[in-house]
């Protein structure tokens, strides 16, 4: 498994067209990974315990400085009556519902990672083929999340863990569950 997750990180970094983003992707992989060691296998941090305040420092804080340099507006908003095309967005469709299966069987790999294989598998860089395949990802995530939920009974994802306290997964919840996921 440690082998398929360094060439997926591999990939993320190498897709990089310059030299100096390929550099910064790299130092950004080993001080994330340097944290990690920090804030799990030393004393300094304690364990388990300080990941939630850590992942909600880090995050927060990327958030909270760009907001603090930039000055940004919502864009007006376009609701377009035009249908969806299977036929012309099936690569993305098809390549997202791939990738989102994957990300669900793979620890580590996440529906971000998941998008940007799509991206790659498409060759596609507009903002319709994104949008086709990071809902593949997520939608193909979250469908298997509630099977591996029946199949192993452990939830893999929040919504998994919502459903498995609301209600004991048998096989007719996952057709059910399923089918209203594909209905909708």
């Amino acid at each position: 498994m440690h082998w398929l997750l360094i060439g997926i990180v591999a990939l993320m970094i190498f897709i990089e067209r310059k030299l100096s983003k390929i550099l910064w992707a790299t130092g950004i992989f080993l001080l994330s990974g340097i944290l990690g060691v920090i804030v799990l296998d030393t004393n300094v941090g304690a364990g388990d315990g300080a990941l939630m305040p850590l992942l909600g420092g880090l995050f927060g804080m990327s958030v909270l400085l760009v907001s603090m340099n930039t000055k940004s507006d919502f864009p007006k908003q376009e609701i377009s009556e035009e249908p969806l095309e299977i036929r012309a967005n099936s690569r993305p469709i098809c390549t997202g519902a791939t990738a989102g299966f994957i990300t669900g069987i793979i620890p580590g790999v996440g529906p971000a990672q998941g998008t940007v294989l799509t991206q790659l598998a498409t060759r596609s860089g507009g903002t319709r083929d994104f949008l086709v395949g990071v809902s593949g990802v997520n939608t193909a995530k979250a469908l298997l999340s509630f099977a591996a939920l029946y199949i192993i009974g452990r939830p893999r994802s929040g919504a998994a863990v919502a459903v498995d306290q609301i209600l004991d997964v048998g096989a007719s919840e996952l057709i059910f569950l399923i089918g209203i996921a594909l209905f909708a």
